[in-house]
């Protein structure tokens, strides 16, 4: 089944990345299993907030899948440090481990029955802290789309890094 799930996040069929990427607790491993899609790294390491060792990420799939394994933990406040080809690096907060959607399930009912009252405040980009980290939240309707990246020079305007999440009402 995760096989599958990775081969959606390479072949940028998921509808659904958050399920596979970020950090994700795994009862069976007592571990948790941290997962990110950079297909530009060469190496990555999770970097804990705390001052603990970074520890490295396996690469799961040669189009760029890593995976860190940290057994007998439940939940970690981490960046990841990122070797990219030529050995220049960059620290990034994961995207996928600070998950709070701008539009929720009740927004897109009102959408689909036309009462959403200042779209304008519920769909676009919207400036965003949490857990004291600085960032954006995107919120599209295109309900035809079968898929929507965010790209930039942050991602080197690659659209496989970051998928959004199919929200109800084609959101």
């Amino acid at each position: 089944m995760l096989e599958e799930q990775v081969r959606k996040i390479i072949e940028l069929r998921h509808d659904a990345p958050h399920t596979v990427l970020g950090p994700h607790y795994d009862e069976r491993e007592r571990a948790l299993l941290i997962r990110a899609f950079l297909p530009q790294a060469e190496r990555v390491w999770v970097l804990p907030a705390d001052g603990s060792p970074r520890c490295a990420m396996q690469r799961l799939h040669a189009d760029g899948l890593f995976v860190a394994r940290l057994p007998g933990i439940t939940e970690l406040d981490y960046r990841l440090l990122i070797e990219e080809p030529g050995g220049r690096t960059r620290t990034l907060t994961d995207p996928y481990a600070i998950h709070e959607p701008s539009f929720l399930p009740a927004d897109g009912e009102a959408l689909r029955q036309g009462r959403l009252a200042k779209l304008f405040s519920r769909l676009g980009a919207h400036l965003h802290i949490k857990e004291g980290v600085m960032g954006v939240n995107f919120s599209l309707w295109a309900p035809r789309a079968s898929r929507v990246s965010v790209v930039g020079t942050f991602n080197q305007w690659d659209g496989r890094c970051h998928p959004m999440q199919r929200q109800s009402g084609g959101v």
